[in-house]
Parts: structure tokens; C-alpha cells; sequence
């Protein structure tokens, strides 16, 4: 399976079904930087139109399955003040992975 290149088999458990939702990280193109910190970094992109991505490394099997419990969440969240959750890409070099959001 896909997934098992960059999850535990636990871990894939939780994403199971998900594979609709893998955006290859070559399809988005990066074009600025929006914001920075120790946790997470704030890319500016286009992909079927303008996108953020939302890029964090997964230092360990925790941090894994907290992004897991995140993209559930947000998969099912519909409102107008939050972004849309459009996908997640997870070959982004460096063991980061990436919400991407409109």
C-alpha cells in the first residue's frame, strides 16, 4: 500500500480510506512562504487554484497520529469562516507532511 511508505502499520489504520485525499507534492506549486515557527510553516501555493499548505515534520509516531486526528477533523468540517480542507501531501522531503487548505 501507498501509505505504508510513510506510516506504521498502526498509523496506516488510521488512514485507511484516505487515499483520495493524497495530493502528490509535484501537482502543488509553492510560491512564497506566509508564515514560520518551531511547529509548522505556512506555504503560499497554487493547485486547482490558490492553496496554503500547511507543512509539519513528523518527528515521531505521536506526531503522526496527532496530523491523523487533524485531517479526520477537518475532512468533516464545513463552514464558511474556516479554510477547506482540500488534501494532504505527504512527500515533501524531510519527513514533513502537509494539510493543504483553501
Amino acid at each position: 500500500m501507498f501509505l505504508s511508505l510513510y506510516f506504521t502499520e498502526e498509523e496506516e489504520f488510521w488512514l485507511e480510506g484516505w487515499e483520495e485525499f493524497i495530493i502528490p507534492s509535484r501537482e502543488i506549486s509553492l510560491t512564497s512562504v506566509i508564515s514560520h515557527n518551531c511547529e509548522e510553516t505556512v506555504f503560499g501555493g497554487y493547485w486547482h487554484g490558490s492553496v496554503q499548505v500547511i507543512s509539519r515534520e513528523a518527528r515521531s509516531g505521536y506526531d503522526t497520529r496527532c496530523f491523523c486526528h487533524e485531517v479526520a477533523a477537518l475532512n468533516k468540517i464545513r463552514h464558511e469562516s474556516i479554510q477547506l480542507f482540500m488534501g494532504i501531501t505527504l512527500d515533501m522531503g524531510g519527513g514533513h507532511l502537509g494539510l493543504v487548505m483553501r
